[in-house]
């Protein structure tokens, strides 16, 4: 049945495109109102900020030389003269150092006017304290004084006005640019206002549209699920019945084979048998809408008997060993088709990923955690999962190892089923030893209630 489009489909399909519209062009205007504040906030933490910051050290480097030359310059003057103080010569350096630095910063308008004023009282500063130094190593105490007080504190006194002003200069650009900030702020503020407003009547006409054409396409969609089931059944026959003739035929050459080909052919017919329990059970999942099967039950023991027992092959083809270090004996809530399904995709991941590692070992473990919770461990010695993936692995389409293979299904085929059944999975991973991936199964006590399971071998 061929949909015709429907005046409301159209209107609803423009009523989308202008919410569309209106919220790129929210973000392209909203960016740009970013971008203007950013570019601000730069003049105040790239230039006002640092300038000052360094500015207030250069004055305070500047008192901190008054009083250390005042002291040794009385000290000389009272007839203890010594050799000058090494943080005398150390002030003079980080001032020199200090107004360097200060130079690098960027500028703004007008700044650098008052550099050369600084720069001769930053020179004559140093001078002076030069001529007051020489003066007392030579003992002369009285005539150091005298530079002191005539030169050395005046030019101390002048350094420190003129960077004061430069400082001032910066905090008033500082509070100009905030000023900048805050009306662009405002504005930005009443444009997201102004779209929000838009966005939501547009949302409103949206919906209206919506749930008009939702009703319109409700008896549609029924009609198409009943198709759709009818499909699924026709699947299921379609799959199945090639599985049941190849099951038959094996059963067949059974009879006239030799031991050794009966031997072989018995592990086929095998895992024809587990293939066709893995299909009944996860089409019954998937028509059910992930709901399990009620009361179904399976032994843990012969299903992951098979499952190693179906991927040795596949196991030394990747030249990994794998062992079941642990196997008790505990049954769990769910098909043995879905139990088949969940350790088989562990498994089968953890060999198939081993990536390039020296040591090749995968490890499988189960053991009942307390009377209500069977856990299942499939431990490998690969290359871990990457950090930065996390619970994002079991998602569809989403490998761990990104190199070219399988389809990324695997491990979120297995979270789907687990969670369906009541139970949880994770793992925990490092690159110095590998994965271990963990599920925990609802355990189920005594005789099963529902469904016998089959052994899966």
């Amino acid at each position: 049945m061929k949909l015709r489009p429907r005046p409301t489909a159209r209107v609803l399909v423009l009523a989308f495109l202008a919410i569309a519209v209106a919220f790129l062009t929210g973000i392209a205007l909203g960016q740009g109102y970013v971008w203007r504040i950013r570019a601000a906030t730069r003049d105040i933490t790239g230039n006002a900020a640092p300038s000052i910051q360094i500015l207030s050290n250069i004055r305070s480097v500047v008192r901190e030389l008054e009083v250390l030359a005042d002291d040794y310059a009385d000290a000389c003057a009272a007839g203890h003269c010594a050799a000058p103080p090494a943080r005398l010569a150390a002030l003079r350096a980080r001032l020199s150092s200090e107004w360097k630095s200060y130079q690098h910063l960027p500028t703004f308008p007008g700044e650098k006017d008052r550099w050369g004023d600084a720069t001769g009282a930053l020179l004559r500063l140093d001078t002076a304290v030069g001529r007051m130094v020489a003066l007392a190593e030579r003992g002369r105490g009285a005539a150091a004084e005298e530079v002191l007080n005539r030169e050395v504190k005046p030019d101390c006194d002048r350094l420190d006005a003129i960077v004061a002003a430069v400082v001032e200069g910066d905090a008033i650009q500082a509070n100009l640019v905030e000023l900048r900030i805050r009306s662009l702020a405002r504005r930005a503020l009443v444009l997201s206002l102004v779209l929000g407003l838009v966005g939501a009547v547009l949302a409103t006409v949206t919906a209206f549209f919506a749930v008009r054409f939702a009703r319109r396409s409700e008896q549609l969609l029924l009609a198409r699920a009943e198709e759709l089931d009818h499909f699924a059944g026709q699947m299921a026959h379609d799959v199945l019945s090639p599985l049941t003739g190849m099951t038959a035929a094996v059963q067949i050459a059974q009879r006239d084979a030799s031991p050794r080909s009966r031997e072989v052919l018995e592990r086929g017919l095998r895992s024809l048998l587990r293939s066709r329990d893995l299909v009944n059970a996860l089409l019954a999942f998937a028509r059910a809408e992930a709901a399990p099967e009620q009361g179904a039950t399976a032994e843990v023991k012969p299903v992951l008997a098979g499952v190693v027992d179906e991927l040795r092959d596949f196991a030394e083809e990747h030249q990994v060993f794998l062992f079941v270090e642990k196997n008790a004996a505990v049954r769990v809530a769910c098909s043995p088709g879905v139990l088949m399904s969940v350790l088989g995709n562990t498994v089968r991941n953890a060999i198939k990923y081993m990536g390039a590692s020296p040591r090749r070992e995968v490890c499988v473990r189960v053991e009942s955690l307390d009377e209500r919770t069977v856990r299942l461990e499939v431990e490998d010695t690969g290359p871990g999962m990457p950090a930065p993936l996390g619970d994002r692995v079991f998602e569809p389409f989403v490998r761990g190892v990104h190199d070219g293979s399988g389809s990324g299904l695997g491990l979120a085929t297995v979270k789907r089923l687990v969670t369906a059944h009541g139970g949880r999975i994770g793992f925990h991973s490092g690159a110095a030893w590998g994965t271990l991936l963990w599920v925990e199964l609802p355990q189920v006590r005594g005789a099963p209630t529902g469904h016998p399971s089959r052994p899966a071998g």
